[in-house]
């Protein structure tokens, strides 16, 4: 069974009957569920303490055009990624069964498309950074076009760890990855003095680690032989994941290049800097999706037992994002001092919009997963495509009011995002908006409460020094 990495008969598929009662690998899965999100919360926040550690290192050694080089390389190199990890990928978890050559034609499929993008990013890297306004990113663009194609023999592996809920493994791959690649390699280079090389080496080596380990917990199978209808299959099943994965790749980087093109590298970097500081809507969103998504699809034809988890899971992450959203918010100048140290003060103004924006997302991590789960993936798509042009326009009609106007209109565009798609979860589920309210009101009134209290103690220590 691929949940448990066995091999299953050459052409049916992986037991029907557990797949059937909406089972994995035959056991419990609201308990193999539960102890996947206990994982990758441990993973996340593992994963956020090393980061944090890693950036107030480098954001002492490094400069803020610094980083703003490295984003716009990543920004020419991040769609590349959408066809493999995020395409290819989420398919074989949201498939209700699966066989061995969905695996192995999955596997190939993903080496193919990793060499093609990596090909074309290191033919087309001048000009897109020409095209860019940052001629100097090229060679950072050709660096990453490594990650590429190292991330191509990593999505079956991984994607079967995460189908099979095993998040421990997978965190245990994660922090590997993040100690042993890029916290050596980019601290070591920095300090070296390289620059711009220090991050695009450093996220090479992350992803070469990643990969390694990744192969090593779950190799992919051996062909199974000619399987053209797997083959098609995937390819319909990933078009759709790819569409809304590359429109949400979109919006970063779209935004990215907008904010590289108005304003500088510099400013960039201060926006890149202040948004991995945001946590509560940078981090609770791909951990709770990695682990809900291969649950609700097991569950896709159970909608009374997906609406109660929707509903419950907003009660609980309304607590956890609203107040601290709002405590990030008020004290984002405090918060950036202690982290990126001098020279990064303006990043606050910027923190604190991304902060209050984060709140007002809070459900994502619940109606993505419900949404894939259900197949309503072009439904998704029109929607990410509507928010992502309003986005643009917005950003450069508000960039007359600089770094802080581009990011509140930004901001407004990601909390209508969130708006329609809760809409759509909430009409695949049957939920009423009125019994989604009811669930999130005692949070938002205890952000409230502990935001009035917070307030003016935050006034009165910052005047007394």
């Amino acid at each position: 069974m691929p949940g448990q990495f066995g091999r299953p008969p050459r052409d049916g598929p992986v037991n029907r009957a557990a797949a059937r009662r909406g089972d994995t690998a035959g056991g419990d899965l609201t308990l193999r569920t539960l102890a996947g999100l206990k994982w990758a919360f441990l993973a996340s926040a593992a994963q956020a303490l090393l980061s944090l550690g890693i950036v107030m290192v480098l954001a002492r050694l490094l400069t803020p055009e610094d980083f703003g080089v490295v984003a716009i390389a990543q920004a020419a190199v991040a769609l590349a990624a959408t066809i493999g990890r995020h395409g290819l990928g989420p398919a074989l978890i949201q498939r209700f069964e699966l066989t061995a050559r969905h695996l192995a034609e999955a596997h190939t499929l993903s080496l193919a498309a990793a060499a093609a993008l990596a090909a074309a990013i290191w033919a087309l890297a001048p000009w897109a950074s020409g095209a860019l306004g940052e001629p100097g990113a090229a060679a950072a663009m050709r660096v990453l076009a490594l990650v590429t194609l190292i991330a191509g023999a990593g999505v079956v592996p991984e994607h079967r760890l995460r189908r099979a809920l095993r998040f421990g493994a997978l965190m245990a791959v994660s922090i590997a990855a993040k100690v042993l690649g890029y916290g050596l390699v980019a601290i070591g280079l920095a300090v070296l003095e390289q620059g711009v090389w220090a991050l695009a080496w450093g996220l090479v080596a992350q992803q070469a680690v990643f990969t390694a380990a990744a192969l090593a917990l779950a190799p992919p199978p051996e062909s199974a032989g000619a399987a053209a209808r797997e083959r098609a299959e995937l390819v319909v099943s990933g078009a759709g994941f790819s569409a809304v994965a590359m429109l949400g790749v979109s919006w970063g980087q779209t935004v990215r290049i907008l904010i590289a093109g108005l304003f500088g590298a510099g400013a960039l970097g201060l926006y890149t800097r202040a948004n991995s500081l945001a946590l509560v809507n940078a981090r609770l969103a791909p951990v709770l999706g990695s682990v809900l998504l291969p649950a609700m699809a097991r569950r896709q034809r159970h909608t009374g037992r997906l609406r109660e988890v929707y509903l419950n899971g907003a009660e609980i992450l309304s607590f956890a994002a609203f107040p601290a959203s709002l405590l990030i918010a008020l004290l984002a100048p405090e918060i950036v001092a202690a982290v990126l140290g001098p020279g990064w003060e303006a990043a606050a103004p910027v923190l604190r919009l991304l902060a209050l924006a984060g709140a007002a997302q809070a459900l994502r991590p619940l109606s993505v997963p419900a949404i894939r789960a259900l197949g309503a993936l072009w439904r998704e798509s029109w929607r990410r495509a509507l928010s992502l042009a309003l986005a643009a326009a917005a950003l450069w009609f508000a960039s007359r009011w600089g770094l802080g106007g581009a990011v509140a209109a930004l901001c407004a565009a990601a909390v209508l995002l969130n708006l329609l798609l809760v809409h759509l979860a909430l009409r695949l589920l049957g939920v009423r908006p009125a019994a989604l309210a009811a669930r999130l009101a005692p949070a938002l009134w205890t952000a409230l409460g502990a935001g009035a209290a917070l307030w003016p103690a935050a006034q009165a220590a910052r005047e007394a020094g």
